[in-house]
């Protein structure tokens, strides 16, 4: 017979999306947070625009960002360290110690599938 255990948890985290040698990278609402390994405690490293104040109502309870899929739904890290976030059909580009950049709009779609995201050993993202 299979058991499980929780080793931690979070009360104000919706998706943990990528985890590496030191760190686990999560996101609560539109803000993308970060932990190492070794530490207790996340800390935020961005926030993604939510735009309109419509949007703004959607986000708040996490009942309301299931419905309406408002909330990020990938983040990947790339070797150089860049943080790759996907939210509301739209990718964002954070550099280290730099506000989220907007990159691209994906067209006929919201977003991408929850951890529909894969680096090859060159870098590039699929």
């Amino acid at each position: 017979m299979l058991q499980f255990t929780i080793s931690e948890r979070f009360n104000n985290i919706d998706f943990v999306h990528f985890i590496d040698d030191l760190h686990l990278y999560a996101s609560h609402k539109n803000h993308i947070y970060i932990k190492n390994l070794s530490e207790e405690n996340f800390r935020r490293i961005a926030s993604l625009p939510i735009g309109t104040i419509s949007n703004s109502f959607k986000y708040k309870t996490k009942l309301s960002r299931r419905v309406f899929r408002k909330r990020i739904e990938n983040i990947v890290v790339l070797p150089t360290g860049t943080i790759i976030a996907v939210m509301d059909g739209r990718i964002y580009r954070i550099k280290q110690s730099e506000p989220p950049q907007f990159v691209f709009d994906l067209k006929r779609c919201r977003g991408t599938l929850h951890r529909g995201i894969a680096i090859d050993s060159n870098g590039n993202i699929y």
